[in-house]
């Protein structure tokens, strides 16, 4: 039922059959039923449409455990990064080089400082936004970051669309998805 809706969300906004770059964003520290809705939104679009994703202090370990176990799917993911591979966490770097052999885009900003500035995360996000169609920001009302992404993707007229989660409230994480979902 769920994915039903996030497919004609999207629909909304460009014909059928038509491939989109989707660019997600999200935090880091998510509950259970917070996966739950990052997973079943990426598998809802994942066939059909690309994604675009920065691993940064954000949604990207869910994410690539989805592209992981649906390999087939790596060729519609598209990963950047602000350090170069070599200086990632082993983790991350052993989930994005399986991803990049599976057909996953890989794109390093080449940033040398292991924290980032707001004007370099914003100028990343920039070159995100110029390459999507609709940005996904997954929010907490916690990270004030993740409206970033959105506040780009309006000044460049983009959709931008934030996705409510539910944190540790399950009756949240019952509402029909429409109930989470608000363009901007």
């Amino acid at each position: 039922m769920m994915k039903k809706h996030f497919v004609i969300t999207l629909q909304n906004l460009k014909n059928r059959g038509e491939n989109m770059k989707v660019a997600l964003v999200g935090p880091s520290e998510l509950s259970a039923f917070d996966k739950k809705d990052i997973h079943n939104y990426v598998d809802a679009i994942a066939q059909e449409h690309e994604i675009a994703l920065l691993a940064y202090r954000s949604i990207e370990v869910e994410v690539f455990k989805y592209f992981v176990n649906h390999s087939e799917l790596a060729s519609q993911l598209h990963v950047y990064t602000f350090q170069k591979l070599i200086h990632m966490p082993e983790a991350l770097r052993t989930s994005i080089e399986f991803l990049v052999s599976k057909g996953a885009s890989y794109h390093s900003f080449d940033y040398d400082e292991v924290l980032v500035n707001r004007d370099t995360y914003i100028r990343a996000w920039r070159d995100i936004v110029d390459v999507s169609d609709l940005v996904v920001s997954f929010y907490d009302s916690k990270k004030t970051t993740l409206m970033i992404p959105i506040d780009e993707a309006k000044s460049k007229n983009k959709k931008g669309l934030v996705y409510y989660l539910p944190g540790l409230n399950e009756d949240k994480f019952k509402q029909a998805a429409d109930k989470k979902m608000r363009f901007v």
